[in-house]
């Protein structure tokens, strides 16, 4: 092998020891304030602690403090993907025009 390429074969070693050495950095979840999720949401205070309080919803919530002066903070992810599969259930059962045949000039009669 001549010099050049054992320089090129080192600087490929190096960029692939370089790219298993380095742990991958995990961001930290974004969290929501029950304010923050009611303008997002456009619901009230009561909705938003309504829609938290079952588990089967999947937002993931963190009480800070104690039960009686507890601080919640709102998944942002989980909170999004809850609202976007409401959005979705929305639009499925959203009530269509029905045209049973009865029209006259285009307008149902």
């Amino acid at each position: 092998m001549s010099e050049i390429q054992l320089v090129e074969a080192a600087k490929v070693m190096c960029a692939a020891l370089e790219k298993v050495s380095k742990p991958e950095t995990k961001q930290e979840p974004e969290y929501l304030t029950i304010d923050e999720a009611c303008k997002i949401a456009k619901v009230t205070r009561w909705t938003i602690r309504r829609w938290t309080k079952f588990p089967d919803s999947g937002i993931i919530v963190i009480k800070l403090g104690s039960s009686k002066s507890c601080r919640i903070r709102i998944e942002k992810a989980s909170f999004m993907a809850f609202l976007a599969s409401k959005a979705v259930k929305a639009e499925a059962s959203e009530p269509q025009e029905i045209n049973n045949g009865n029209t006259k000039g285009g307008e149902a009669i």
